[in-house]
């Protein structure tokens, strides 16, 4: 390695180390400012503006966040088979399943 490369990457490294100081003091900036953002708004103030935005009664709101979300019916494996489900099978709620028993 000759003298010049050698100071072309110093200057790199130091470039680079500049580039992370600036975003590191970002990022602590950020968090100060919505620290100081979450001290103005009253408790629950942000989930009441979301509920009223997305027209989520309380019972829908608490279905989809306090409970885990996903699918209103979840299909629950109750014996174990060996290789892929069939595709007439689907799970327990779903079309399939209700047109393979019947209305």
């Amino acid at each position: 390695m000759n003298g010049r490369a050698i100071v072309s990457f110093l200057v790199g490294l130091i470039v680079v180390g500049i580039l992370v100081g600036v975003g590191v003091g970002i990022y602590n900036a950020g968090i100060a400012q919505g620290v100081i953002e979450a001290g103005r708004l009253p408790a629950g103030a942000v989930v009441n503006d979301f509920r009223s935005a997305a027209k989520l009664t309380e019972a829908e709101f608490e279905r989809v966040f306090a409970f885990g979300g996903g699918a209103p019916t979840t299909p629950i494996r109750t014996t174990r088979r060996r290789g892929p489900r069939p595709p007439s099978a689907g799970h327990a709620g779903s079309s399939a399943s209700r047109r393979a028993r019947g209305p």
